[in-house]
């Protein structure tokens, strides 16, 4: 037997210390949740439908494996769909004149094209043909920036979409892109993270002392009733009608100063609309309106203070100018109407109508949608009846 040499035994010190941050993670630190199986979020949604209540929860849960479970849940019921980023999660369906029964928001944190794709082919598997679609695109909807561990657990949807196949099946491009080994990466790196290792402390020490943390344990599920605020200044609504206020000023503050020294992702990453993101898009609507869905795509305003830091860069505001004249000009053969307000003059919104630089308050967002069906042309779309 070969001796146990220093590098040996160095190696087993650190695998084992690596194995109990990511043991302690996984139990008190609430990474645990994003390792949740399909079968559990199915449940969940289930018992969120069956209970008629909405989901609050303070961990990052794999949203999009929820939101799809939601779907499956209420396939037979939905007619009016939002989807878009965490900038839509305040519109409900009394804001679009559509009953809780008929309407269902899927926004989803930072979604990009690969989540819309994600999210049509959810309907499309599931027999859920809305009769329209409010879509909240962003700025950054032509990004690089892709956000891969929101939308890499359902990365065999977006690879269907991309790499169509009839009977004969898959092209060997949907084999080589596929992206579900970084996907288990990054969920091992988010669960050996500083965060969920002193989310873990703090937990492991109420344990131990026997006492009940002053606020819910990052991890943990709660269905309340659609009419209560989240008691939690950190709660959060993944059901989709509201999220609950932030630190406001200070995040508006903290975006600025990031957007101001070149750090936050959209000034630095934008360098021309991307072709194949523009490609995407566009056969995606062209699917939504071969079935028969009308497409309303719209900009949620900034705060003013945001909007002027936005302004400050040329750059940046010549790329938005491009995608804006893409989005009104190039997708009119598919019925898509774009309406854009991320300006807050053209809405007349005053500060108080954000929660912090990119989110609108519940006041806000339902001026925005009056607006927004103010400029909606006289179209199908407006004779569309949002509640059933």
């Amino acid at each position: 037997m070969g001796k146990i040499r220093p590098l040996h035994i160095f190696s087993g010190v650190v695998g084992l210390g690596l194995a109990l941050v990511g043991i302690l993670s996984f139990f008190y630190g609430g990474g645990h949740i994003l390792f949740w199986s399909d079968a559990r979020i199915a449940a969940l949604a289930q018992e969120q439908v069956t209970a008629n209540k909405v989901l609050l929860l303070t961990a990052a849960l794999d949203e999009r494996l929820y939101k799809k479970g939601m779907l499956r849940a209420r396939a037979s019921e939905i007619k009016v769909l939002v989807m878009g980023s965490s900038r839509v999660l305040r519109i409900d369906g009394g804001a679009l004149h559509a009953d809780r029964q008929s309407f269902y928001n899927v926004g989803l944190s930072g979604a990009t094209i690969e989540d819309h794709v994600i999210v049509w082919e959810a309907c499309k598997e599931l027999g859920i043909m809305p009769t329209v679609v409010f879509w909240g695109l962003d700025p950054w909807i032509f990004n690089e920036n892709s956000g891969g561990l929101r939308w890499e657990s359902l990365d065999a949807d977006f690879r269907r979409f991309k790499y169509s196949y009839a009977q004969a099946g898959p092209s060997l491009g949907y084999y080589l892109t596929d992206r579900s080994l970084h996907h288990f990466w990054l969920k091992v790196t988010d669960l050996l993270s500083m965060p969920r290792l002193v989310q873990a402390r703090d937990s492991l020490r109420n344990a131990l002392a026997g006492s009940q943390s002053t606020v819910q344990r990052n991890g943990d599920v709660v269905l309340i009733d659609e009419v209560l605020l989240p008691p939690l200044a950190t709660g959060f609504r993944i059901d989709g009608t509201t999220v609950s206020p932030s630190a406001g000023l200070a995040d508006d503050s903290r975006e600025m100063g990031e957007a101001k020294a070149g750090k936050f992702f959209m000034f630095n990453e934008w360098h021309k609309l991307n072709g194949a993101r523009i490609g995407l898009l566009e056969k995606l609507l062209g699917e939504m309106h071969a079935s028969g869905v009308k497409v309303v795509g719209f900009t949620l305003p900034y705060s003013p203070a945001y909007f002027a830091v936005l302004k400050e860069n040329e750059r940046y505001m010549r790329l938005l100018k491009q995608e804006n004249a893409v989005l009104r000009d190039r997708f009119a053969q598919y019925k898509f109407e774009y309406i854009d307000m991320l300006d807050p003059a053209i809405v007349q919104l005053s500060p108080e109508a954000f929660s912090n630089g990119t989110h609108l308050t519940k006041a806000g967002t339902i001026k925005a949608l009056q607006y927004l069906f103010e400029q909606m042309s006289l179209s199908e779309a407006r004779r569309v009846p949002l509640a059933s």
